[in-house]
């Protein structure tokens, strides 16, 4: 099983992924922080130490790195985003001016692109997978940019397979794929919850943090 979708369903979900946080959510600083904070329980499960190296795919305007942080000892951060020369424009842009306590390296690529092969102590990608045109890539580059001991952070919801999220979110990866990409993680932590999305159709959310074997 794989997921993939065609450039042009790709390109309309990148102009309403633009269009939603400079037009829509202009006045937004943040992207439900709190929330994701609860559901990977304060990201407790993440082993203490420094982290000298982390990677975020998939940023968006605010990143997950902001939050992990408060629960991690982060060193040096990269950022990668496709839109992120984008994002600084927004006023609440969480790495515009850079957070004094944390370096940030900030890359223009998709996840589809970007690997850096056993390079980072941690690897952040939370909320990525259904904006993305490749999952698999996505995916893939980010185990394989994380050191072999290194720590994964990821979360994503998880439908049935065929569901169309909308313009939005071309790409619905199942548990079952995503279970598959993840059979090499050795799991610190790991919750699927039951939720609804705003048609009422239900989906699972799953919150997960492990060690690359």
């Amino acid at each position: 099983m794989s997921i993939k979708t065609p450039d042009d369903k790709w390109n309309v979900a990148q102009e309403y992924e633009l269009n939603c946080w400079m037009n829509e959510c202009s006045n937004s600083v943040g992207d439900r922080d709190e929330y994701y904070i609860e559901v990977f329980s304060q990201y407790a499960a993440i082993p203490g130490g420094t982290y000298s190296k982390t990677l975020e795919i998939g940023c968006g305007p605010f990143t997950k790195s902001r939050a992990v942080s408060n629960f991690a000892q982060l060193q040096k951060i990269t950022l990668v985003d496709p839109l992120i020369n984008k994002y600084t424009e927004h006023f609440g842009c969480s790495y515009r001016d850079k957070i004094t306590h944390m370096v940030f390296e900030l890359i223009e690529s998709r996840g589809e692109d970007f690997c850096r092969p056993s390079e980072y102590d941690l690897g952040i990608m939370i909320n990525v997978l259904m904006h993305c045109q490749d999952g698999d890539a996505v995916i893939d580059n980010l185990i394989a940019s994380v050191k072999t001991g290194g720590i994964l952070v990821i979360g994503e919801a998880l439908h049935e397979e065929g569901y169309d999220g909308g313009p939005g979110h071309p790409l619905s990866p199942t548990k079952e794929w995503m279970e598959g990409k993840l059979d090499g993680i050795e799991p610190l932590y790991k919750v699927f919850g039951e939720r609804k999305t705003a048609k009422g159709e239900h989906y699972q959310d799953m919150s997960f943090i492990g060690r690359k074997k």
